[in-house]
């Protein structure tokens, strides 16, 4: 019965430290965006403008994108785990 309770925490804790890694990756690449597209908003970028612009959408909209995926993930991950551990109860 603790090898069942063990595996079903075990689980739980591997999709939050997943989900807590793909949150920072997220957020690093969402940072990266802004950090290109803002300079060039206020005219202060050294990258031509439209280069700005390309990357830093390119940068915040993948960042955004991979930051939803990751919550999918991790309330699949989630949901499997409590699955798990209803089947393996009865």
């Amino acid at each position: 019965m603790k090898e069942r309770r063990q595996k079903g925490t075990d689980s739980g804790n591997r999709a939050v430290n997943m989900a807590a890694l793909r949150a920072a990756v997220s957020l690093y690449l969402i940072y990266l965006g802004a950090s290109l597209l803002l300079p060039a908003l206020r005219g202060e970028s050294t990258l031509p403008y439209a280069l700005s612009w390309l990357a830093g959408a390119a940068f915040l909209l993948g960042g955004a994108a991979f930051l939803a995926y990751s919550w999918r993930q991790y309330r699949k991950a989630r949901s499997a785990g409590e699955s798990e551990e209803k089947n393996s109860g009865t």
